[in-house]
């Protein structure tokens, strides 16, 4: 009969094992992900989402290599009522 720590041992040595860091970072790259979809790219109402500093997301966006631009809302802005007044 092995000891507890025997068991333990070979648990991990087998495919059941995982990498913490890895796991980490996966989920804290999908949440960012997730928060810049929700805002369409916009970083401020992302970390807002996040309840996180504005720095703080941009640091783990650039240590991740996130690109913001593939989350930007690529609907167009209304135009000002001048320009269109303009035109007519």
């Amino acid at each position: 009969v092995g000891s507890e720590k025997e068991n333990s041992s070979a648990e991990n040595d087998g495919e059941l094992q995982i990498n913490f860091d890895e796991q980490i970072k996966k989920f804290e790259m999908d949440l960012i992900r997730f928060a810049l979809f929700k805002s369409g790219g916009k970083q401020t109402n992302a970390a807002r989402f996040l309840n996180m500093k504005l720095s703080t997301l941009n640091t783990r966006i650039k240590k991740y290599r996130i690109s913001v631009a593939a989350f930007k809302s690529e609907t167009p802005k209304p135009k000002a009522e001048s320009e269109y007044n303009a035109r007519r």
